[in-house]
């Protein structure tokens, strides 16, 4: 005999957002804690240094990333849903603040990253860690409170679809 599958319960879009969030954001600490970790338990040996041309491009493509970050978040994240949503299209304006989360987030960290990329080729690690901590506020300081606010706006504008 065979049993039938039990269903699942999809995550609300505000758990899947704080999921995301979280996770890119734990990873620009990751990636800072690991780098330090190997540079001083010397796990990796310590390349040259890059050449100036590819040090100055690596610290411009993370502070543009930043820059887009910014940009991004402040110009396609609301803070809140639109007044007067129509409790049908509630559920399609949580997926796209969720989309458009996850792009502001990724182009955050991508500015860490060409940090860690700039380390990992023997570069200063004071720049690296300092784009990755750049990365790291944007994060908390910027995208975490905006979404907070955004789904806390949701719940108090339709609390008959309150998400957890």
């Amino acid at each position: 005999m065979q049993s039938l599958p039990t269903p699942t319960r999809r995550a609300s879009p505000r758990v899947r957002w704080r999921v995301i969030t979280l996770a890119m954001t734990s990873a620009l600490v990751l990636y800072s804690g690991l780098l330090l970790a190997f540079r001083f338990a010397e796990l990796i040996p310590t390349p040259p240094p890059p050449t100036a041309t590819l040090r100055v491009l690596l610290l411009a493509l993370g502070g543009v990333q930043l820059a887009a970050a910014i940009a991004w978040t402040l110009a396609m994240i609301p803070s809140a849903p639109p007044d007067g949503l129509p409790r049908t299209a509630l559920e399609a304006e949580g997926q796209r603040f969720l989309t458009r989360s996850i792009v502001g987030s990724a182009l955050a960290e991508a500015g860490g990253l060409f940090g860690f990329i700039l380390a990992l080729l023997g570069g200063s690690l004071t720049e690296a860690v300092l784009l990755m901590g750049l990365s790291l506020v944007v994060q908390v300081s910027l995208l975490l409170p905006r979404g907070e606010a955004y789904w806390r706006a949701s719940e108090e504008r339709y609390p008959a679809h309150q998400t957890p």
